[in-house]
């Protein structure tokens, strides 16, 4: 995929303008399995199952353009990004309602290659995730059901980082040649569905 954008035309650039190109090359991996198992313990139903995904990023990069043509590199990365899940629940009807109970444990982490050694590294995380839910049958139609989900993202509210860079900033107030500056983009917080 490659983008062209040019949102401020000749503000950093009054020769050349402002447009940079965008490109992602990747190859995506990945599949999904899941089995609902025979027995039943104490009458729940009960399933299980993993998937994996592996991104191959071969290329991911940003350049200065004009008419789209490249006139220089301000970054250019390959990266790994990869992602696993085990998961399982456990499903039983009493009377009108029917209640799922489960878990989901994730490991998400990328491997960055960069041409610039501060933007290059490694991250991973194990996330674990409680479901629970309940559907209530209403009428006798295939449109019967009212669910009612909870999902617990970030529970403890923690103030970690989702992604980290290197770049130059030049926002109000800075100096016109900018600020070489590692920048951050948070975790989103808990949330409820």
């Amino acid at each position: 995929m490659q983008l062209w954008n040019n949102f401020t035309y000749f503000l950093d650039d009054p020769v050349h303008g402002d447009q940079f190109s965008q490109i992602d090359r990747r190859w995506i991996w990945g599949g999904a399995l899941s089995k609902l198992w025979p027995v039943k313990p104490l009458g729940f139903a009960l399933r299980t199952g993993l998937e994996a995904r592996y991104d191959d990023i071969g290329k991911v990069g940003l350049y200065k353009t004009e008419t789209r043509a490249v006139l220089s590199t301000v970054r250019q990365d390959s990266l790994d990004e990869y992602s696993g899940a085990l998961w399982t629940e456990a499903a039983r009807a009493f009377g009108p309602v029917r209640v799922t109970l489960g878990a989901r444990v994730d490991r998400i982490g990328a491997r960055v290659h960069s041409d610039d050694s501060r933007n290059s590294g490694s991250a991973g995380e194990v996330l674990v995730n409680p479901k629970f839910a309940a559907a209530w049958r209403v009428l006798d139609y295939d449109f019967r059901r009212v669910r009612l989900k909870l999902e617990v993202l970030n529970l403890l509210d923690s103030r970690d980082d989702d992604i980290r860079y290197f770049y130059t900033s030049r926002l109000p107030g800075e100096p016109a040649e900018g600020v070489d500056d590692y920048h951050s983009h948070p975790v989103e917080p808990g949330s409820f569905a």
